[in-house]
């Protein structure tokens, strides 16, 4: 018999990086997922495809209630999307790192936050036992749904509140999209000298290994920790025709010295 407090059906709102994931995760985690709903019937029809539901472009047409509204949307887009929701009956989650639940009214319907700190590219399969959920509900009983649910899906399950998940978010992006900003760059630099960027990934490799064993702080090598400032001066001589460049290569050179002189105080 089942638990009538469980999620079972999810409607996902949403065609985007985390729809495409989540949708899937949780159809394979034996949740039922009733519709996929979106702007475009084509990318809905296409997303429901892979996991038995039925797409819809307008929220009006749900026929069968879900448990949960999942809310797979950009911030930018989430306030006027949840109106669509709010009321309904059902528990609406949304799934940004950056934004509070109280963009969700919880005098409406309960509410959460389902968010999955992970980098997602639509159509890039991946697994998803060990990537960390991070809950929140308007309640603890809401707190609690939201935690078991995941659990289909990961093993890797926290309660965070809204600051704590702000704070995520943006460590998030320094650990991953900016680290990533500067692959692009030294691959820009690569190709530009005639050279393949897949000489760097070995390092690539190296250093993200490096982190399960150390700080961060503990595992920075290279000339700025050294204090090597002939090697430095002679980078930023090799970056004088790209300005924009030196001037991150500066930054980043006095960041990692401060750290230093930091950490041995």
């Amino acid at each position: 018999m089942q638990d009538p407090e469980e999620i079972h059906k999810v409607a996902i709102v949403g065609t985007g990086n985390i729809a495409w994931h989540l949708a899937r995760a949780m159809y394979r985690s034996g949740m039922d997922i009733t519709c996929i709903i979106s702007r475009s019937m084509q990318r809905a029809a296409e997303l429901s495809k892979d996991v038995s539901a039925i797409p819809l472009d307008d929220p009006a047409n749900v026929q069968e209630q879900p448990d949960m509204y999942l809310l797979c949307v950009g911030d930018d887009v989430l306030h006027g999307v949840q109106e669509a929701y709010a009321g309904k009956g059902p528990l609406v989650v949304h799934t940004s790192g950056s934004t509070g639940i109280g963009v969700l009214p919880a005098d409406k319907n309960p509410t959460g936050v389902l968010y999955p700190l992970q980098t997602f590219t639509r159509g890039v399969e991946m697994a998803y036992s060990g990537i960390p959920f991070l809950v929140e509900g308007s309640a603890e009983k809401v707190t609690l749904r939201l935690e078991h649910l995941a659990g289909k899906i990961s093993r890797e399950v926290h309660q965070v509140n809204s600051e704590q998940r702000r704070q995520i978010h943006v460590s998030a992006v320094f650990a991953c999209n900016f680290s990533n900003h500067l692959s692009a760059i030294a691959d820009r630099l690569m190709q530009q000298n005639g050279l393949a960027f897949d000489l760097l990934l070995p390092l690539i490799g190296e250093t993200t290994r490096k982190l399960s064993e150390k700080s961060p702080v503990d595992a920075q090598t290279g000339p700025a920790v050294r204090n090597d400032l002939t090697t430095i001066e002679k980078h930023l001589e090799a970056l004088g025709n790209l300005p924009e460049e030196q001037e991150i290569y500066r930054l980043l050179t006095e960041s990692i010295m401060r750290y230093r002189k930091e950490t041995n105080e």
